[in-house]
């Protein structure tokens, strides 16, 4: 008698190993698709307007010269720039993660991405990508 309720425990915990392990390897393909699927979009990265007018977007923090620098450079050539600062907002942050953001500043124009602050290598790039003459 005694051993059909010891049978039932066995079984039970059993039964709740495999439906642990099942929703574990659920979970672990999820994220691996939507990983997936993320790397694939940033991969291919360009940021523009509707029209197809090329934007410079810059990621920044708000303890990084460089950063400034490269808004100040930025403004002096009088060429608009979508700021993203990352101390400041939190959706920056995850954007900047998906992107696999690695340093600050991090500009991105139009499908170039530049990560640091070089002012001719910026220059060439605007000028590549047409935002500058």
């Amino acid at each position: 008698m005694k051993a059909e309720p010891l049978q039932k425990q066995i079984s039970t915990r059993k039964g709740l190993l495999l439906i642990a392990i099942v929703l574990v390897a659920v979970t672990a393909i999820s994220l691996v698709r939507h990983w997936s699927q993320t790397r694939a979009v940033s991969n291919g990265l360009a940021v523009q307007t509707a029209d197809g007018h090329k934007v410079v977007a810059i990621f920044t923090t708000d303890a990084c010269p460089y950063c400034a620098a490269a808004k100040k450079f930025l403004t002096e050539k009088q060429v608009d720039f979508l700021e993203f600062n990352l101390d400041h907002s939190k959706k920056a942050r995850q954007v900047f993660g998906m992107l696999n953001g690695r340093g600050v500043p991090m500009i991105i124009v139009g499908e170039s991405r530049l990560v640091g602050f070089d002012a001719a290598r910026l220059n060439r790039v605007l000028v590549e990508q047409g935002i500058l003459q």
